[in-house]
């Protein structure tokens, strides 16, 4: 794993400090997505009229708007920007890369592919675009686009048959090596910057966890930490890097079957993992509702975690 940062413009990689993403934004702005945008600003962005949303956007922001609304429209206005370097395929160019694998391919069945939500969309300055991976994701419904050459790595395939040795095994075990490495290329001369990792945990699934190899002067959290990771600050290091690994003992269990599995299970659940967190997680009266009402008169706890998990 290797990750960049970008200019959201233009894509190109950041060569020259200060290290940080070019848009005037950061991680908490996001808690405030469900603070919504003014509603003359968001009719831009649905319309697919990102410039000028994005226009609209700095125009707010230089008025000194409330708090919480400012970190939104920030939020928002990021999000502007990412859109049309993901979404980045027109309608015409996606048929054509279809038919040069399925040449009968018409635009009835791309329309017909757009209606049954296999492939994501958005309109961008009046004209639709599909996402640049459109056809890896295709892939994943062979019967629906039976012209296609099928996924040469076909992790749908893989994933059924590793399933079945699971389900004959009562669950697997396997020893994971794994080396996470990240770079921050616009880091000036002498500059202070900060890095972390992640890196496997203890918990009942997982065990025997090694750090084999990492930058030096890493940081490493505890092993029972719950988001655990390696982590430095350094003046002369601009590339980080963590080798380790650890052994996995994941149980079957099949939620229709009713029987649980003699194997160890996954810890319980902490509060914090089945709480809101919002705008992301949110439990609107109707979901509150609807759950009640589909739960209703099961008292087993893994028949109610199915039933929520589908509704």
């Amino acid at each position: 794993m290797a990750v960049i940062n970008v200019l959201p413009s233009d894509g190109k990689v950041i060569d020259e400090g200060p290290v940080g993403c070019s848009a005037d934004v950061c991680c908490d702005d996001f808690r405030h997505l469900d603070v919504g945008l003014p509603p003359e600003i968001l009719r831009l962005k649905d319309a697919g009229y990102l410039t000028q949303a994005v226009a609209a956007c700095d125009r707010l922001l230089e008025q000194n708007p409330e708090p919480s609304l400012a970190a939104c429209v920030r939020a928002e206005r990021y999000r502007m920007l990412e859109t049309p370097l993901h979404f980045s395929v027109s309608r015409d160019q996606a048929i054509a890369m279809i038919r040069e694998e399925w040449p009968e391919f018409t635009e009835e069945q791309f329309d017909d592919l757009i209606n049954r939500k296999r492939i994501d969309w958005r309109f961008i300055d009046g004209e639709l675009f599909v996402l640049d991976n459109f056809l890896d994701s295709l892939r994943v419904y062979p019967k629906e686009v039976p012209g296609m050459r099928p996924d040469s790595a076909d992790g749908i395939a893989l994933r059924n048959e590793m399933l079945k040795e699971m389900e004959s095994q009562n669950g697997l075990a396997r020893v994971i090596t794994l080396k996470a490495s990240v770079s921050v290329p616009g880091a000036l001369e002498g500059e202070a910057v900060c890095a972390w990792l992640p890196v496997a945990a203890a918990c009942r699934q997982q065990s025997r966890v090694e750090i084999l190899d990492m930058t030096p002067e890493g940081a490493v959290a505890p092993a029972n930490a719950s988001a655990r990771t390696v982590s430095w600050s350094s003046s002369s290091e601009h590339l980080f890097s963590v080798t380790y690994r650890y052994h996995i003992d994941a149980a079957y269990c099949d939620v229709y079957g009713g029987t649980l599995p003699v194997h160890p299970l996954m810890d319980a659940p902490l509060p914090e993992d089945i709480s809101e967190d919002r705008p992301h997680i949110a439990f609107t009266p109707y979901l509150q509702q609807l759950t009640a009402r589909v739960i209703d008169g099961l008292e087993d706890p893994l028949d109610r975690a199915v039933l929520s998990m589908i509704t």
